[in-house]
């Protein structure tokens, strides 16, 4: 009997998908490159916040979207990859690069905003000093 319920719903969801997955399909074009790109495609993005505590510290977040017509911002927030470090010049002997995302982000306006909770290192000179942030990715602004 399992089998027969896995056999019926492989065979419904691969009629499904050749049913829908030509409506699926839009034109994009750029340039005058004309290319296809389905509207679930999954891109990878980055979000730059500099904390000033007291000098200037950039912290990157990389992070995944796909299309989402039904959003005002035309995308959603599909996951949080990783962050990564670094000095704009502004005050810090220097930056650590690593960056931990030390807790779950929160995802809010429908995952057009993403609040990713930052843990990073500065250095004055004379040792290291841990930082804690919270880096908003907004999709609306």
């Amino acid at each position: 009997m399992k089998r027969l319920i896995s056999w019926v719903t492989t065979i419904t969801i691969v009629i499904t998908m050749a049913m829908t997955g030509l409506s699926g399909i839009q034109q994009v074009m750029a340039s005058d490159d004309v290319r296809e790109e389905t509207s679930r495609d999954i891109l990878t993005m980055s979000w730059t916040d500099t904390f000033y505590d007291p000098y200037g510290a950039d912290v990157t977040v990389y992070y995944t979207v796909r299309r989402e017509s039904s959003n005002s911002s035309g995308q959603l927030i599909t996951g949080i990859l990783y962050a990564e470090g670094s000095n704009p010049g502004s005050g810090w002997y220097a930056v650590d690069s690593s960056v931990s995302i030390y807790q779950t982000p929160i995802f809010g306006n429908n995952y057009q905003k993403a609040y990713v909770p930052v843990c990073y290192r500065v250095s004055s000179g004379s040792g290291w000093i841990t930082k804690y942030d919270v880096v908003i990715i907004n999709l609306l602004s």
